[in-house]
């Protein structure tokens, strides 16, 4: 089993400032029609930046590009 090293939540913003929410569509949070941010977990020695760029295709389908961290603990 991967070692999570950082939890992602990230924050998808289009042209018109327009926040993606998603539902999920796996695990026991299926079909509670429940939205949510993107998120996902970083492995060990992992990229965080393209971990978040792949996090959100995977989620979505949608290509992004990677702009800021907007908080780091």
């Amino acid at each position: 089993m991967p070692h999570i090293e950082w939890i992602l939540m990230l924050f998808v913003l289009n042209e018109k400032k327009e926040l993606l929410v998603v539902q999920e569509n796996s695990g026991r949070m299926k079909g509670t029609g429940i939205w949510k941010i993107p998120n996902g977990g970083v492995e060990e020695g992992e990229d965080i930046f393209k971990r978040a760029v792949r996090e959100v295709k995977e989620e979505t389908g949608i290509d992004t590009e990677f702009l800021e961290v907007l908080v780091f603990r």
